[in-house]
């Protein structure tokens, strides 16, 4: 609770300082491209209105890299989720469809029902070719 208070007041104490420094010394910005654009505001403003641009960027670019990253999240097919497949199959018993999709036996042994023995599977490898 004391670091809480001390928070709070710091924060006020910082708010009171910088409400007097821009009393006594509001500033003035002048930005005048001729015959295109010309604006004209107080220091502080100016400094809230890119402060306020600045967060509509990061929001703006926060959302388009989301939206970008998304599809692998969703799309049950992509390389993301390759390994929750493989070991769904592994786990099911389905060997032939872990190693299409990518896995190659190991040498360690699992034993199934009826005494039969098959491969362990190892993430990223294949059996194809050998």
């Amino acid at each position: 609770m004391k670091r809480l208070d001390a928070i709070i007041f710091v924060a006020v104490l910082l708010a009171l300082v910088i409400g007097l420094g821009i009393a006594k010394h509001p500033g003035y910005v002048l930005i005048d491209y001729p015959h295109v654009f010309r604006y004209e505001s107080g220091l502080w403003s100016t400094l809230a209105a890119m402060l306020a641009i600045g967060l509509v960027v990061l929001l703006v670019t926060g959302c388009v890299r989301l939206l970008l990253t998304s599809t692998g999240v969703v799309n049950p097919w992509s390389r993301r989720n390759r390994r929750r497949r493989i070991q769904s199959a592994v786990s099911q018993g389905q060997v032939e469809l872990a190693e299409a999709l990518g896995q190659r036996p190991t040498p360690f042994a699992n034993r199934r029902r009826g005494g039969a023995v098959s491969a362990v599977l190892l993430p990223g490898r294949s059996t194809r070719g050998q």
